[in-house]
């Protein structure tokens, strides 16, 4: 048995007393208060983990999703029908021009993109923001990142 003081009154009692005999205060022991200390932090952990966990899938996700081919038709000014697409890769995005003519295929443009979270990527400290409807065979982009539009819609037609 060892003396320990009295939160309340300072007078030194039995480690085993659960009330003060002086002042008559409950006697709250070390190791309780150490007990709730470790439940405080361990539950902590847990909620950052998750919070790390979801962020991580959320990201993993988005990236599995723009890995697949987004594209779009349009019609040029002469009536004739060209495609446009979107190739992404790990880091980088390719705006490819595709048209019946196969010698004029070419690239356009090409971005170095990193993802934010679950529906941002950033290019050139840029943030984009990327939604999809709900079967993932259209993806929006806020804001338009190949012309001067508010948005733009990309298309993709893999079952």
């Amino acid at each position: 048995m060892s003396l320990i003081k009295c939160n309340e009154c300072g007078k030194e009692l039995s480690d085993k007393a659960e009330i003060c005999p002086n002042c008559g205060t409950k006697i709250i022991q070390n190791n309780s208060k150490k007990t709730i200390m470790i439940a405080i932090i361990f539950i902590f952990i847990l909620i950052l983990i998750s919070i790390i966990g979801y962020l991580y899938i959320g990201k993993q996700e988005l990236k599995k999703t723009l890995l697949k081919d987004w594209q779009r038709v349009e019609k040029g000014s002469s009536g004739v029908y060209y495609t446009l697409e979107l190739d992404f890769s790990e880091t980088t995005i390719k705006y490819n021009f595709n048209s019946i003519y196969s010698w004029m295929d070419s690239t356009i443009k090409k971005y170095n993109y990193i993802i934010i979270n679950s529906h941002q990527i950033e290019i050139d400290n840029k943030k984009y923001e990327i939604e999809f409807n709900n079967d993932k065979s259209m993806m929006t982009i806020t804001p338009s990142l190949t012309d001067s539009k508010t948005s733009e819609n990309w298309f993709n037609h893999d079952k």
